[in-house]
């Protein structure tokens, strides 16, 4: 190696050590308790407390967003799309040529 590369490397290294020592504070460690029986009742009061709140759920909310192009519902659990449906959609059949109508893509109504 060139005596340039090794130097360089060199002095990366005695910077980064010099940049540790100076300006990184060590976390200090945290505090022992010498009673950790009084930790697991109060984390298990803790559970019990969130318990019931999980058990409610809020009822269903569908919100409607409606344009000129399109309608789509959302559900309010989990942000889930219901239905969207294309207004302007033209679909092409076999028989009768192109059709306006309205086309349904999601169709994921819980009834």
């Amino acid at each position: 190696m060139e005596k340039r590369t090794i130097l360089a490397i060199l002095l990366c290294l005695a910077i980064w050590l010099v940049w540790q020592a100076l300006f990184l504070e060590t976390p200090p460690p945290p505090p022992i308790e010498a009673e950790p029986e009084k930790q697991i009742e109060a984390q298990a009061e803790v559970k019990k407390e969130v318990a019931p709140r999980e058990a409610e759920r809020p009822a269903e909310k569908i919100a409607v967003l409606e344009t000129n192009l399109y309608r789509t519902e959302i559900s309010s659990r989990g942000a889930a799309l219901r239905s969207v449906i294309l207004k302007d959609y033209r679909a092409r059949d076999e028989h009768k040529g192109v059709l306006n109508r309205e086309e349904d893509l999601v169709s994921s109504k819980e009834e």
